[in-house]
């Protein structure tokens, strides 16, 4: 069930008056030397703390785009290094960790192994081999579940901001990244039980129009194809691709993320603006958000 605001931001113009002044004195242009560059700073051999909870699921290589990189870049810029926690393994990046791998006597040539994360204080933790809820009732949605987790991994560094997170799991602040990556993909896999009953194949008119399947909702987040355009995304979904899990899931966290990042909240309050699933509106008349929190609370380490 979705639920859509327009929101239109004013126009705010500001006029200008033109003020009639006498001829300023003529003063000689004097050209000032440019300031000298400050050199990049490298990173030193001074002990500094490294990242609290640090975890990746896996030893990133150059070329990824993930929170694992981001982490891994997080760590370098604790040790000294001058790159931007931007989760692209690039050049820079590359550098830095040649550059650490030196430090420590690793002659890793900028490859990532598990001495060098282990020195800046990284554990590698591999995703949970815990079925997500789904799959104890359906057989075959572990594919389902990979797809999910692939792409709530790489929304993390935005949906794990979320204000209210700790109303779903009240340990969540103090969990790993893997475990935090866990509970969001429940919260989905919930969601997605009270928005189709986990089925893939599911669709309604809903809030679109009956000669436009485009507008419908369908699939396991109930989502639609034109939701691509007003996301400004451009994955080139059609309506039977939205009945298959793996891209419905994906246009999912986008919207999710959109809600997260421009809100701070994954529920909003039923009367508010710029929510996507009724059912994560509470006070509204799909809401199902007291029944979410109760199965992301039921996880073990979501419990006090």
């Amino acid at each position: 069930m979705r639920n859509f605001s327009l929101l239109i931001l004013p126009l705010i113009l500001v006029g200008c008056q033109t003020l009639t002044q006498a001829p300023a004195p003529t003063v000689p242009v004097v050209t000032p030397p440019a300031p000298a560059v400050p050199p990049i700073p490298t990173p030193t051999a001074q002990p500094i703390a490294s990242v609290a909870n640090a975890t990746v699921t896996s030893i990133p290589v150059y070329g990824d785009s993930s929170h694992d990189v981001a982490t891994v870049q997080n760590a370098l810029i604790a040790k000294g290094a001058s790159i931007s926690a931007d989760s692209d393994f690039g050049p820079a990046t590359k550098s830095a960790v040649a550059i650490f791998q030196k430090m420590i006597s690793n002659p890793g040539g900028g490859v990532l192994n598990t001495a060098t994360l282990t020195a800046l204080g990284i554990t590698i933790v591999p995703l949970p081999p815990t079925a997500l809820d789904w799959e104890k009732t359906i057989a075959g949605s572990s594919t389902w579940s990979a797809a999910l987790i692939g792409y709530v991994t790489a929304a993390f560094p935005i949906l794990s901001k979320a204000t209210d997170i700790g109303t779903f799991c009240p340990t969540f602040a103090s969990l790993t990244d893997v475990q935090k990556i866990h509970v969001l993909s429940e919260l989905m896999v919930w969601t997605a039980y009270f928005e189709s009953s986990w089925e893939p194949a599911e669709n309604s008119q809903d809030v679109g129009t009956a000669a436009n399947k485009d507008t419908w909702s369908v699939g396991l987040w109930q989502m639609s194809v034109v939701d691509q355009a007003n996301y400004g995304l451009k994955f080139g979904y059609t309506f039977s691709d939205l009945q298959q899990p793996g891209p419905n899931a994906r246009l999912a966290i986008a919207a999710l993320s959109h809600q997260v990042a421009k809100y701070g909240t994954i529920l909003i309050p039923a009367g508010s603006p710029g929510l996507y699933w009724a059912t994560l509106h509470p006070g509204g008349k799909y809401d199902a958000s007291s029944s979410i929190k109760s199965h992301t609370k039921a996880i073990t380490y979501c419990q006090p």
